[in-house]
């Protein structure tokens, strides 16, 4: 059990880091206007199947709090995280495999298979996007530019965690 803790704490501090250092640069150097890339949900998305619901969203939260340090964004990204940490169990209830999920499994591609872990990976990341440029706008007058915004980031984000999770998806 502190095996996985210390794992999983790892992988808290590699995604935050990633993003506050690396794709934040990426995007403040790209100037490209509708793209964000999130890879930080990746960790809420790997958290094992019987975190209990409460922790799953406390750590959404604290994640997402700290990314907003870096971004002086004032919660933006912690309330799409912890509404995403929230909403996990449920699609992982409307998603469960016919065998049931194992005891001590991740929900990744390599415990249930791809197209399982796009759909999964795929609602929870539309839906923290989306609710993250909700809140970032603060108004739904903008909802052409919501949308685009949602659209380019979902698929940028998508492609990144799919590579990310090919590669070092947790075996467990």
């Amino acid at each position: 059990m502190s095996r996985e803790v210390f794992q999983y704490g790892l992988w808290f501090l590699l995604f935050w880091l990633m993003q506050v250092l690396l794709f934040r640069e990426i995007e403040l150097r790209s100037g490209w206007l509708y793209v964000q890339w999130f890879i930080y949900p990746l960790f809420v998305l790997w958290l094992p199947v019987r975190t209990p619901g409460p922790v799953v969203i406390l750590l959404s939260f604290l994640l997402g709090l700290l990314v907003d340090v870096f971004y002086h964004s004032p919660g933006v990204h912690a309330s799409a995280l912890t509404g995403m940490g929230f909403l996990r169990s449920f699609v992982l209830s409307q998603l469960e495999p016919r065998e049931g999920y194992q005891v001590q499994g991740s929900p990744t591609a390599a415990q249930y298979g791809l197209g399982w872990f796009i759909r999964y990976s795929g609602i929870l990341m539309f839906l923290h996007i989306l609710f993250y440029n909700i809140s970032d706008f603060f108004t739904l007058y903008y909802w052409k530019d919501i949308l685009l915004h949602t659209l380019w980031s979902f698929g940028a984000s998508m492609g990144l965690i799919l590579i990310f999770s090919m590669i070092f998806s947790p075996r467990m």
